[in-house]
């Protein structure tokens, strides 16, 4: 069984599906809060240790398809954005917007494993 911040999880899932969050921090000129979303991808998926679950099929994938689900969705999407556009581009970008979607589904289904553990 994989070790996985589900803080961590939590936490990038919040900025992977909130477009005003996106909007002020990946357009940032430094003086307010900065991220990309690389940094927020990378949050999500490899700082908290959710991809090495995701790969070796952990535990909880079995007992929660949903949350499985909603994770491969939303990691599909993630291999379609360009992540070398402009960060103005990337806000209006299709994937992006649902990479938003599948953020907060993903995020629901993490809240009601969370609830249950």
């Amino acid at each position: 069984m994989a070790k996985v911040d589900w803080e961590l999880v939590a936490s990038g899932l919040s900025a992977l599906s909130d477009r005003e969050f996106q909007s002020t921090s990946w357009l940032s000129s430094g003086e307010e809060s900065v991220s990309s979303i690389v940094e927020d991808i990378c949050q999500t998926f490899d700082d908290s240790g959710l991809s090495d679950a995701m790969s070796l099929d952990d535990a909880i994938f079995a007992t929660h398809r949903e949350l499985q689900s909603a994770l491969d969705s939303l990691s599909s999407v993630i291999d379609k954005i360009n992540l070398d556009q402009d960060p103005r581009q990337l806000i209006d970008d299709p994937h992006v917007h649902e990479m938003r979607v599948l953020s907060d589904r993903a995020l629901h289904e993490l809240r009601k494993v969370r609830a249950l553990l």
